[in-house]
């Protein structure tokens, strides 16, 4: 009963953020400023999404060799558009990460390992993608951009930093978790503790050299996060610099990572709306710029279907 409330709670605010954006908005001029969008540039901003599954995959495949697992890159690089396709249909990345985790612990059997590394995946590619928010942020030198996301994403980055450390540093996490233990929690959040702690326990050795590989391929999956979103937004008639383009979609990207709606849907159009408004943009152009950031995960959730298609015809 509780998971169908959860569920129809979150098609209530993928709807209703949906309509408030939309409620006033003329449909017609949202078509014609997509239909005079540059198609190169549009393809050239869908092709640097298809980067960001590539580096994942051997992101991921460098954390469970630690582990001593067998899967390989190509295998995970399935399972990610796989769980692309699910994540059309259940709200945020947790429930997608559930699909990511039941397929790659498949080969091996090994799910409290597979479980340490999507915790330990998330926690530091997550703190790269604040990370480059943030610089391109700082950057912009537009007087007109909102003041409120530099302070936001400090202390984005300063929760994520504390969480990198409980994983990858020893003494901080035995000090962090003995403080936590004193204090009376409530059970949901105990357990998530409880979690982090394993995970935390056997991330403790990572190698440097796979700890700094993992990091670099973070920066490049989000560097070409950066370009797809620039060349997207230029593919538009727009009155956005590259350098705004660049901090937005990164910064737009963390809160659809909320598990509050279907695949950021409502979201990501709020986000857009409320952060692009304060450069005088045009409401359509916001609209049309909201379409081409989900149409990535809409063509992944395409690849995945396929995939997905085909596992069952095997069977």
């Amino acid at each position: 009963m509780n998971r169908f409330l959860s569920y129809g709670l979150k098609l209530l605010v993928t709807g209703g953020l949906l309509w408030w954006v939309y409620r006033q908005l003329p449909i017609g001029e949202v078509w014609a400023v997509l239909r005079a969008a540059s198609p190169g540039l549009l393809i050239l901003g869908l092709v640097a999404t298809t980067l960001l599954r590539l580096t994942a995959a051997y992101q991921t495949r460098l954390l469970t060799a630690q582990q001593g697992m067998t899967i390989s890159t190509g295998r995970i690089w399935a399972v990610n558009y796989e769980a692309a396709f699910y994540a059309l249909f259940v709200p945020g990345y947790v429930a997608s990460s559930a699909v990511r985790w039941y397929r790659i612990a498949q080969p091996d059997g090994m799910r409290m390992q597979t479980a340490v590394v999507i915790v330990t995946y998330r926690i530091m590619d997550t703190f790269v993608l604040v990370l480059t928010g943030f610089l391109l942020y700082w950057l912009d030198s537009n007087a007109d951009k909102p003041q409120i996301i530099g302070p936001a994403m400090l202390v984005v980055l300063a929760m994520l930093g504390a969480m990198y450390l409980l994983v990858f540093n020893r003494p901080f996490a035995r000090f962090s978790f003995r403080v936590l233990d004193r204090i009376s929690l409530p059970a949901f959040v105990s357990s998530r503790l409880h979690k982090l702690k394993s995970a935390a326990g056997l991330m403790h050795d990572l190698p440097p050299k796979t700890h700094a590989l993992v990091l670099f391929y973070s920066f490049v999956k989000h560097f070409c996060t950066v370009i797809s979103g620039v060349l997207l937004v230029a593919s538009l008639d727009t009155n956005l610099s590259i350098m705004t383009s660049a901090w937005v979609r990164p910064a737009v990207f963390v809160l659809t990572m909320l598990p509050i709606s279907f695949s950021g849907l409502g979201v990501r159009e709020g986000a857009l709306f409320y952060l692009l408004e304060f450069y005088r943009t045009q409401p359509a152009a916001i609209a049309a710029i909201s379409i081409l950031f989900f149409l990535p995960l809409l063509l992944s959730g395409f690849v995945g279907a396929i995939l997905e298609a085909r596992r069952f015809l095997r069977k």
